[in-house]
């Protein structure tokens, strides 16, 4: 008879599984673009904030992203590591194949809560990154590009070709990410990005670049970003985010192996024992049990 499942719990608690990373960020990683069109100098409008062309390379770079994708894509990683996270994980996904997917489902509105607050928090810190590199002038063509035809072909591609596997294979064992996870994900999905863009779209690219030099300047762009990515990927989730993705899993778990023991004709699974809460003393120190 197959094992029952103990799904997570307060004093069985799933591995840290990472915020879903911002894809608006690795894209400025990515070597040699530039606007389509060189738009015509914008004056800034009384009362605008010295800051805004950064934010705007921001909106630019998220308004050409399919979110829901690159949470798709992401969570076939966080499955197949969570499926070999631990012995009692491979057990588990051997006697109820899919498991590990239907975990992973139920965990992804907590991530998509998490993540959105991390990125409204860490917006300020990128968009003075975006400073350090660009003037406002030269800052709103990089905006340009990124609404640019080909600009949208690169992020499509960056989209396609990310899936954070160093990144998520750091969380699930518990360790901090750190700035070599950030970058083996980032290299792995240029060198995958740029294998897919046709010789025309390298070409356009190429005379683009050599049209506005600074551009080449989102290398050092991104590797400023990097440290920022670092603390954004190990922002620890709300207290109550992270109650609710444990109640989340645990319901998946308990229905997922309902509903397969049912249709193989097995019995319920049986409640997973729990050690009674030790007895204590008058100072308030457990008493050893007996």
């Amino acid at each position: 008879m197959k094992a029952a499942f103990a799904p997570p719990n307060a004093s069985n608690p799933p591995m840290r599984v990472l915020p879903v990373l911002s894809l608006a960020l690795m894209l400025a990683a990515v070597p040699h673009p530039a606007p389509a069109a060189v738009a015509a100098p914008v004056p800034a409008q009384p009362g605008t904030s010295p800051d805004a062309p950064y934010f705007a390379v921001l909106d630019a770079i998220e308004s050409g992203l399919d979110q829901e994708a690159a949470f798709r894509i992401v969570a076939r990683t966080i499955a197949t590591e969570l499926a070999r996270s631990s012995p009692e994980m491979i057990e588990a996904e051997a006697n109820y194949p899919g498991l590990s997917d239907a975990l992973t489902q139920s965990i992804l509105p907590t991530l998509r809560q998490h993540s959105q607050e991390v990125q409204a928090k860490y917006r300020p810190q990128l968009a003075a990154a975006l400073k350090q590199q660009f003037t406002p002038q030269q800052a709103k063509d990089v905006a340009v590009f990124y609404r640019s035809p080909i600009g949208r072909k690169l992020m499509h591609k960056v989209e396609q070709n990310y899936d954070g596997r160093a990144t998520v294979t750091a969380a699930m064992r518990e360790k901090d990410v750190a700035l070599a996870d950030v970058q083996a994900d980032n290299r792995v999905m240029i060198s995958r990005s740029l294998r897919e863009l046709t010789q025309a779209d390298l070409a356009e690219l190429g005379r683009l670049a050599k049209a506005k030099p600074h551009l080449l300047k989102l290398n050092a762009a991104a590797q400023a970003m990097a440290p920022i990515r670092v603390r954004m990927e190990n922002e620890p989730m709300r207290p109550e985010i992270e109650a609710q993705m444990l109640a989340d899993m645990e319901t998946a778990a308990k229905d997922f192996v309902a509903h397969a023991r049912a249709a193989q004709g097995l019995p319920p699974a049986p409640e997973p024992e729990v050690d009674p809460a030790p007895a204590l003393d008058a100072a308030g120190k457990p008493l050893p049990r007996t």
